[in-house]
């Protein structure tokens, strides 16, 4: 004799109630990489924006330094520009590493 009727009814619902479970699994497993992804992302957003004010802060430490300085070769408009300068470069270097996973 083979299975009744009642049988494959809580076949049919165990199997449902599996599937639900691991279709909600999924669902929140995808949802929680999304999140860690655009966390990292602003993360390392914040990390850059501090870096490059640090590095701002510190040249131009330098520069109020160098122009306390008598024989300072340039002035301090020279400097600042040149710095200006390298400082975009370095800027877009660091946003392009950083698009491109790294070095």
């Amino acid at each position: 004799m083979g299975p009744s009727y009642g049988d494959s009814q809580v076949w049919i619902h165990d199997n449902l109630k599996n599937y639900a479970v691991r279709a909600l699994v999924m669902n929140v497993v995808d949802h929680l990489g999304t999140v860690a992804y655009k966390l990292t992302d602003l993360l390392d957003q914040q990390t850059l924006d501090v870096s490059t004010m640090d590095l701002r802060v510190s040249t131009v430490t330098q520069l109020i330094k160098l122009n306390q300085q008598p024989d300072t070769k340039g002035s301090y408009v020279e400097v600042l520009e040149r710095y200006v300068k390298v400082d975009a470069k370095t800027i877009w270097f660091r946003k392009k590493v950083l698009k491109n996973g790294g070095i």
